[in-house]
């Protein structure tokens, strides 16, 4: 017999194999082994932020809708498995029936029931048990047993996109309190060489070209300041609806005191195993393991189906009330119940190729989200190379502004020049420095994004002491 019914299932189409990063060309710095995974740390953004934003970051994983509706999906999820996992246990119920009939005289009913009113009721207890002789249930387990690791890690991916999107909402809104700051001293020393520009007019040694040229520069300044102002107000009404409270940030939650923390470096070396830690690959994987357990389970479904069966109670259209506990009342029987698809019209081979397509399909996603994320890590560190060269840049000039400045100060109190020339360097060292705050500010989302892209890993000496490091803001103070 088991040779027949093996012989009922056809064979499964064959299946394809999810990539692994052996097979993919990687670049050199994303070589390397992982850590240990359970040294992660789970506030991963302390190395980029401190613990300032932690009161805003923990508030937003708190409150936040989408990451509730991710956790409620969670709690579905475990539900499911409950379930799945009940038809494994026997099963066992009860039901009962007490009403009272009057037998008519006039059909198949004979004395004594005929015309006369009597009690009819009854009370059974069912027991089933489902052997699965083929893992059916098992499988079905199995598949929602792995779709609630999905959920979780749906759940965790939800999180951690969250903390990102915080996280750089927030660099946002100190690169902005920065520039804000920078625009104003900028303004400052603008009114001055606008006044010197004026001064020079009125006694007629330049012929005013100058000082619509510092006015101009002045408006567009004023007009600067306005739109990142703007920015600012935009950007804490981001970060109050990312934390879940409204348009306005509570108080304890502000971040406009937070600065960037410059001290960024380039990491020299990414583990790529931190890939398979990205929690929507993982969820992927869960997803091949849904896939392929409902394959099992469709071709459990050309096999028999065999319960055990067993009821016990009593019945009694006639006597007392309680007549149905009556001994002589009293009905039981137990067997086997067997089912077997003969014919179904090629229903289950559909739905055995229909299973097989949806791996293959899960597959394909899961490749799809490991290229992915391989492209987000790869970008982050494109854009982290390139930062890097343009502060060294702006180091090297921020060096050369100084010298100058030194130079011309000296010349000013000796009476060997006017201050045009000290107020001119000072505002290309505040622009060098703006300048200094969009690389630190665009570095550090980067840095966020890498580590988001690696499941929400914080990575070692980003964040060094390296004197190379230093802000130009400071660098470049008037």
């Amino acid at each position: 017999m088991g040779v027949v019914l093996s012989a009922c299932a056809p064979a499964t189409p064959p299946l394809k194999k999810p990539l692994a990063l052996s097979q993919l060309q990687l670049p050199q710095d994303l070589l390397g082994s992982a850590p240990n995974p359970s040294s992660r740390p789970a506030e991963w953004w302390q190395t980029l932020a401190g613990p300032a934003l932690s009161p805003l970051l923990q508030r937003a994983l708190a409150h936040n809708p989408s990451l509730a509706e991710a956790e409620a999906r969670v709690r579905a999820a475990a539900g499911a498995v409950q379930e799945a996992g009940a038809t494994l246990e026997p099963q066992l119920s009860a039901q009962g029936r007490l009403s009272g009939n009057h037998w008519t005289q006039n059909q198949f009913y004979p004395p004594p029931f005929g015309g006369r009113d009597t009690w009819n009721n009854a009370a059974n207890v069912d027991l089933s048990y489902h052997l699965d002789l083929w893992g059916k249930d098992k499988d079905q387990r199995q598949a929602r047993q792995a779709d609630f690791q999905a959920r979780t890690e749906e759940a965790r991916a939800a999180a951690l996109i969250l903390e990102g999107q915080v996280l750089r909402t927030a660099v946002d809104r100190a690169a902005t309190t920065a520039m804000l700051q920078n625009a104003k001293s900028q303004r400052e020393v603008l009114n001055q060489i606008l006044k010197i520009a004026r001064d020079r007019q009125n006694h007629g040694l330049s012929n005013g070209l100058e000082s619509i040229v510092q006015a101009d520069a002045l408006n567009a300044l004023d007009l600067r300041v306005q739109h990142l102002e703007e920015a600012a107000r935009l950007q804490d009404t981001a970060l109050a609806i990312l934390v879940g409270q409204g348009a306005v940030l509570p108080a304890q939650a502000s971040v406009e005191s937070w600065t960037l923390n410059a001290r960024w470096q380039v990491p020299q070396q990414v583990p790529a195993e931190l890939l398979g830690q990205r929690p929507d690959v993982q969820v992927r994987r869960a997803q091949m393991t849904v896939a392929a357990a409902e394959i099992r389970v469709a071709r459990a479904d050309f096999y028999p189906n065999i319960n055990l069966v067993a009821f016990a109670g009593g019945l009694a259209a006639a006597g007392s009330f309680l007549q149905f506990f009556h001994p002589s009342s009293l009905q039981y029987g137990a067997g086997p119940a067997i089912s077997l698809p003969l014919f179904t019209g090629g229903r289950l081979r559909g739905q055995l190729h229909r299973r097989a397509a949806d791996y293959d399909a899960a597959v394909a996603r899961y490749d799809q989200t490991l290229l992915h994320g391989l492209q987000e890590v790869s970008d982050a560190l494109t854009h982290l190379q390139t930062a890097a060269h343009v502060r060294q840049e702006l180091q090297e000039r921020a060096k050369l502004l100084r010298k100058t400045q030194q130079i011309q100060d000296q010349r000013w109190s000796a009476g060997l020049q006017n201050a045009l020339p000290t107020l001119e360097t000072r505002l290309e060292r505040l622009r060098l420095a703006a300048q200094d705050v969009s690389i630190n500010a665009a570095a550090l989302k980067s840095l966020t994004t890498l580590q988001v892209a690696l499941g929400g890993t914080a990575l070692p000496q980003v964040m060094g002491d390296d004197p190379k490091s230093q802000a130009l803001l400071q660098e470049s103070a008037p």
